[in-house]
């Protein structure tokens, strides 16, 4: 099974849908060939939305939660959201230069909606279904 980093607007996406079968989160992790990875930043990019105050979104969320892998930043992740903020001119968020740089440290594809500011990131692989 490939692990597949998944950024934050992906489970969104997801969330606000009412035809979630369309959505791309259903559409990649309804298959069993892919693992769903979370970073910390998008649980606290979840957790800050306004939404989440009410108890049906954080049951839903805590549910997606739940069924994804949890990566964890280290020093290395650190050290890699540094250098790609310092190199893209501080043209991207913090969150989207730690989100890159886990998918570069642990050689995940990125499964995101946005690819536009992660395209100022050498060497970022995004994911595609039919790989």
């Amino acid at each position: 099974m490939k692990r597949v980093l998944v950024d934050t607007n992906v489970i969104i996406d997801y969330l606000r849908r009412k035809d979630k079968a369309n959505s791309l989160f259903f559409q990649v992790f309804s298959l069993k060939d892919y693992i769903a990875v979370v970073s910390l930043t998008t649980i606290t990019e979840l957790w800050a939305g306004r939404s989440m105050t009410k108890q049906s979104t954080l049951k839903k969320v805590k549910k997606i939660i739940d069924n994804c892998e949890i990566t964890l930043p280290s020093l290395e992740i650190a050290k890699q959201t540094g250098r790609i903020l310092r190199q893209t001119n501080y043209q991207i968020s913090f969150q989207d230069a730690q989100i890159a740089a886990l998918t570069l440290e642990n050689k995940f594809p990125l499964l995101t909606l946005d690819q536009k500011d992660f395209r100022k990131i050498k060497r970022i692989k995004f994911f595609k279904l039919n790989d």
